[in-house]
């Protein structure tokens, strides 16, 4: 049986009313140890996804954070970034947020503008593609 993709399996859950459940995992905030006993609780409550993603990436843990979550779960992980520079090919998917605002245009659209090349170069595209990924997946479902 062919693995569905996070995408559709986000449109199946919203066509048929299903809630899902995310867990933001911040990886400045996340420990080995307490990261390990996070994910074997997320996989008793079946959450649906991992967010992985902080304000700010001080400690650059985002890869051993997506490491160790895939060591240990099978929990799709999704990148929540919260800066164009957090990009890592080591995730199940990419969720590009717009922030709205008529007086910044930095936040209207100039972050994904810096994301994009780093994206291009990283294997997530490829793996997004491969997943049965389109450019038009990679909307924002409201």
């Amino acid at each position: 049986m062919a693995k569905t993709s996070i995408y559709d399996s986000l449109v199946q859950a919203r066509a048929s009313g299903q809630k899902q459940l995310a867990v933001l995992v911040d990886p400045d905030k996340a420990e080995g140890g307490q990261l390990s006993r996070l994910a074997a609780l997320a996989e008793e409550s079946k959450v649906d996804y991992f967010f992985v993603g902080g304000s700010l990436i001080v400690q650059d843990r985002l890869e051993e954070c997506l490491q160790l979550l895939r060591s240990v779960s099978s929990i799709p992980r999704i990148l929540f970034p919260g800066s164009a520079f957090q990009i890592s090919d080591l995730a199940d998917g990419l969720l590009f947020l717009s922030l709205i605002s008529g007086r910044n245009a930095e936040l209207l659209i100039g972050s994904h503008v810096i994301a994009a090349p780093y994206l291009k170069r990283s294997r997530l595209e490829d793996r997004l593609h491969a997943s049965r990924w389109g450019r038009a997946d990679y909307r924002f479902l409201y």
